[in-house]
């Protein structure tokens, strides 16, 4: 039974490399014959996600010849660490850019300015609100002033 669940352990980005490391060695002692190192190195870097293998290898210079599935264990640790930090600070670079501040289209500008000479000194304010709470400003629709409550 042990032998089988070592067999298909299988790698689970929720739980992390370090959880199916340990899953790893823990079917691997409950066998009746303890496997060697080699095969327990073997079955977590064929059962990793290839990109995390590869990056260990090409980018970290970890070789399973001579670096201990201990090591490539701390790597990969490494690796989801900064693929965790990775995706936090994209996403929060996405936020940035789809949030309430767009740019303006060049062309949507010009209008406006050309419609704004047109009214004979209207003041045009334009602002960025980032969920401060308070009234959006107004489209200028006539000839007075735009203004805004705080």
């Amino acid at each position: 039974e042990a032998q089988e669940a070592f067999r298909t352990a299988v790698y689970d980005a929720q739980m992390g490399v370090q959880m199916f490391y340990e899953e790893l060695i823990c079917h691997a002692q409950n066998m009746a014959v303890y496997l060697d190192e080699f095969t327990i190195q073997e079955t977590f870097l064929d059962r990793i996600p290839a990109e995390m293998h590869c990056t260990l290898i090409r980018d970290d210079n970890l070789s399973p010849e001579v670096n201990t599935v201990t090591k490539f264990l701390a790597y990969a640790i490494r690796y989801e660490q900064s693929a965790h930090t990775a995706t936090h600070y994209n996403q929060r670079s996405s936020r940035r850019t789809q949030g309430h501040c767009q740019p303006v289209k060049v062309g949507t500008f010009l209008a406006k300015h050309s419609k704004m000479e047109r009214n004979h000194n209207l003041q045009f304010v334009v602002q960025c609100r980032l969920s401060t709470g308070q009234k959006p400003v107004q489209e200028p629709t006539g000839d007075a002033p735009v203004t805004q409550d705080n």
